[in-house]
């Protein structure tokens, strides 16, 4: 599972502590401001989701569509020679 964006985690911190200003003053602008914050937030964890939900390519994930581990030195068995005829 990958971790939340560093600019999510910001644009919350930042929507949070702006909206303890309004909540410490009461002025209307900080409190529209959090909500701006709120929105940038929000719309960044639906992309987020739609990238989970989405698999490479743009294509829906498919369950069992990834191709097997590549078998380490390249796929040969390194016990048998290669025959040059």
């Amino acid at each position: 599972m990958k971790e939340m964006t560093p600019s999510a985690t910001l644009a919350a911190v930042v929507g949070l502590c702006v909206w303890l200003g309004y909540l410490a003053t009461g002025r209307a602008g900080f409190a529209w401001v959090a909500f701006a914050a709120l929105l940038v937030v929000i719309l960044q964890g639906f992309m987020l989701l739609t990238r989970w939900l989405v698999g490479g390519g743009g294509r829906p994930a498919a369950a069992g569509a990834q191709r097997p581990p590549a078998p380490v030195g390249g796929g040969r068995d390194p016990r048998r020679r290669s025959r040059v005829s």
